[in-house]
């Protein structure tokens, strides 16, 4: 409950400082997943831990505004990497140190000592709990998956992000993930 409540709180003072620069926190928060070269939307969302469904229209309103552009991948051309324009570029060298400022600024109350504690226990926790959904590695030796007929729950997970990274055999039906929330872009929500 406290850790919701810090984020409701961060997510606020994030609303507010990225008003000022014509941005929300999930096109923020896509700026900061594009990269020039392009990054394909469904990574973004996987790292967003939501559907790509709900960043179609950021996207569409990143691209309006010239910071991103869609191509489509040379390897795979049903898949759209999002690509950070020069003008994308530049408005994340202007707004993102700023940000990481008004953060750290936030983070007064502790000393330096304890925010990088926090940052390490959050970062095992982060781990230990993605791993378990399968969104990242294990923290430990990574074992060897059983053979069986139904999959895991890391692996359902997984393929709700990412439907291909399951065998043929055991694909599921893809459905949106339904969060609950307001639309801050870290659960789900389609709003920018």
């Amino acid at each position: 409950m406290l850790i919701r409540q810090i984020n409701a709180m961060l997510d606020t003072f994030n609303r507010y400082d990225l008003r000022g620069e014509d941005l929300t926190v999930p096109q923020f928060a896509i700026l900061n997943h594009a990269t020039p070269e392009g990054v394909p939307l469904s990574e973004i969302s996987a790292r967003m831990l939501c559907d790509n469904s709900n960043l179609t229209g950021i996207v569409d309103r990143l691209v309006s505004k010239g910071l991103v552009e869609r191509r489509p991948d040379p390897q795979d051309r049903r898949v759209s990497l999002i690509c950070l324009t020069p003008v994308g570029s530049e408005k994340l060298r202007h707004v993102g140190p700023r940000h990481h400022e008004n953060v750290n600024r936030r983070m007064h109350a502790l000393p330096s000592e304890n925010v990088k504690q926090l940052r390490d226990l959050l970062h095992v926790l982060h781990e230990s709990m993605g791993s378990e959904l399968g969104l990242t590695e294990a923290p430990t030796a990574k074992q060897e998956p059983a053979d069986h007929a139904e999959p895991t729950r890391a692996e359902t997970v997984r393929a709700r992000i990412d439907p291909a990274s399951m065998p043929n055999s055991q694909q599921m039906p893809r459905h949106s993930m339904r969060t609950r929330g307001r639309g801050n872009g870290k659960r789900g929500s389609s709003h920018s």
